[in-house]
């Protein structure tokens, strides 16, 4: 057996950083723990210590080819024998894996979870002495989790093999749900959990609300980033293919050096993108979020995300790449309600008992962008972590004297109706409730739409932590207790509309193009009362259900009314987005509903 003294030579290292050393004595003592570890906390060094200290075959499981060879490669330059098995390794590859490790060579192996779950795997290496079994990227177990595979819940099958091995389960995202579901899924109860702190003080984080966003990325990439330099590179997040391919064509014509990436391209092409990227500094990817999890390049200067994210964890783990090198570096977002509109559509879609939590996710998050609390402190209070300003560079709100409309009486008020109320109500029967109440008025008023001031409130107190969920979606209390100085502000709309960047005719290879639809708007849907608005559709579709001699539901359901009030499409193009209209429907019905109800 080598010693720690050993490690640090081979690997280069002189000093341990956090919590690294506790975790790697914890398992040379045959214990099981979870380490919770920001991204470049340092998470590899914990399972590759004690890996190398015991001299024995250690089984990493991994859901990235990508990040799985980019491992392999850094052990490598470092001396080590470390080899991965997944679907992109030949037959004569496989058989070389195979002879170091029977002849005892290899210590360090990464397997897909798909490949660690197959019998054959499972009774070859139950032949082979096996110093820890790692499983990186945990939260995929939890399905409250961002970014949940079925195929790792599984993975507690896997480890009752090896009853007496030590299992190391690692993520850099996991709130207190997530990381009970980690523990539960594995049987691993009697795990150490080592929680790091998830606070990355070199990034500053920025909330913008949209209003051109052309023009709002332009600005913020002057200010914050210049390709001519060559020095740092960025990564710019979109919620769809389509606003890829815009942004990347529009900053392409704009002279930066960017490429576009998402899952509809060929693997091979994503790969080569992939390489561009981690190539050269200077250079921009603009990427639907599955962009990110295999790189390692320290000096990516920032993260833009051009959409609201889905929730905090998918959030922290984006933002997460940017400033790995320690180096300041900035998380930009822009958002809207109408991204908070089509998440929840796009949630509807999914896995149903999960809705409301994902729901949650959107509305949280929302809330921090509306915030005029720090964002620091906010987005730490999600991962049950305390934050005491250390630093100036913090965020957004900390930095400029933001003003907004002091709303703790109403807030204090909305939280003792809900503790008081003996019937457990949604967001949405909340707001209907303080609508026919006229409650709140003084707030309610200032809004173009009421109903929002009220739901204002509501983020902030989810943001804040004092409210959530039930399984059915229903507001609970949180907080047993106010802090000492509770307060609560939110911002007033914007006058300025939203601007859609429009996309060039220009189009990369194997993507499907998008029809032409109609340029004509009509912002009249958002000026309509929301009842009023789903009695005219609900007439709409009866008209149309006649004339065309169909069943109601079959023009369009429930689902997809409620998605149109929630995002008040303004084009036909706005409608692409609705839920349930693919491009027949909207060619058959935008147009008319943009006329008929707009007229209305």
């Amino acid at each position: 057996m080598k010693s720690i003294a050993d490690f640090k030579n081979a690997f280069g290292i002189e000093h341990f950083r956090g919590q690294q050393e506790h975790i790697v004595k914890h398992t040379l003592e045959n214990k099981n723990s979870l380490v919770l570890m920001p991204t470049g906390g340092g998470k590899s060094l914990c399972y590759q210590a004690p890996i190398f200290i015991k001299d024995q075959l250690g089984i990493i499981i991994s859901p990235l080819i990508s990040l799985m060879k980019d491992q392999v490669d850094k052990l490598r330059a470092n001396g080590q024998c470390a080899h991965f098995l997944n679907s992109s390794l030949e037959y004569e590859d496989k058989k070389i894996v195979f002879n170091d490790l029977v002849s005892g060579e290899c210590k360090y192996l990464y397997v897909a979870p798909e490949t660690a779950l197959k019998k054959s795997f499972v009774n070859f290496i139950k032949t082979l002495p096996i110093s820890l079994i790692a499983i990186d990227e945990s939260h995929c177990i939890s399905k409250w989790g961002h970014q949940f595979r079925p195929e790792y819940q599984e993975l507690g099958g896997l480890i009752k093999h090896f009853p007496d091995t030590p299992l190391m389960a690692l993520t850099a995202t996991a709130n207190l749900d997530t990381r009970k579901d980690i523990i539960r899924s594995l049987e691993m109860e009697n795990a150490k959990v080592f929680l790091n702190s998830f606070d990355r003080p070199n990034i500053y984080l920025q909330f913008e609300r949209k209003a051109n966003e052309s023009s709002q990325l332009m600005l913020f990439l002057a200010e914050h980033f210049s390709s001519h330099d060559g020095e740092g590179r960025g990564i710019i997040y979109c919620l769809s293919r389509k606003r890829v391919e815009m942004f990347a064509d529009f900053l392409k014509g704009k002279g930066y050096e960017v490429e576009a990436y998402h899952a509809g391209m060929p693997a091979l092409k994503r790969e080569k993108i992939q390489n561009w990227f981690s190539a050269k500094s200077g250079r921009i990817v603009v990427a639907t979020v599955a962009f990110g999890m295999g790189i390692d390049v320290d000096d990516i200067r920032f993260v833009v995300h051009m959409d609201l994210p889905k929730n905090i964890e998918s959030y922290y783990q984006e933002i997460g790449r940017a400033g790995r090198d320690g180096a300041p570096s900035v998380s930009k977002t822009f958002y809207s309600r109408r991204d908070r509109a089509l998440l929840m559509n796009m949630a509807a879609s999914g896995d149903n008992s999960l809705y409301h939590r994902e729901i949650l996710g959107v509305n949280f998050l929302y809330g921090v962008a509306q915030s005029l609390t720090c964002r620091r402190t906010l987005l730490l209070s999600a991962f049950d972590e305390e934050y005491k300003r250390i630093i100036n560079r913090c965020c957004d709100v900390c930095d400029h004297d933001l003003q907004g409309l002091d709303v703790t009486v109403p807030a204090l008020e909305i939280l003792q109706l809900i503790m008081k109320s003996p019937l457990r109500q949604s967001i949405k029967e909340w707001r209907t409730f303080i609508s026919d109440k006229k409650l709140f008025s003084d707030v309610t008023r200032k809004f173009k739409n009421t109903d929002h001031g009220a739901e204002e409130i509501i983020f902030q107190l989810i943001a804040k932590g004092y409210l959530g969920v039930t399984d059915e979606g229903k507001l609970v209390i949180t907080k047993d207790q106010f802090d000492d100085d509770f307060s609560v502000h939110i911002r007033l709309e914007s006058k300025v509309a939203p601007s859609v960047l429009k996309a060039t005719k220009k189009k990369s290879k194997g993507v499907k193009k998008l029809p032409n639809f109609s340029n004509v708007k009509n912002s009249a849907l958002a000026e309509i009362d929301e009842d009023d608005l789903r009695e005219l559709l609900i007439e709409f579709r009866t008209k149309q259900a006649k004339k065309r001699r169909v069943p109601a539901f079959k023009i369009f359901t429930d689902k997809t009314i409620e998605s149109i009030i929630d995002l008040r499409p303004e084009s036909e193009e706005d409608f692409i987005s609705v839920y349930g209209f693919g491009e027949k429907k909207v060619k058959k019905f935008a147009s008319l509903i943009i006329h008929d109800l707009g007229e209305a």
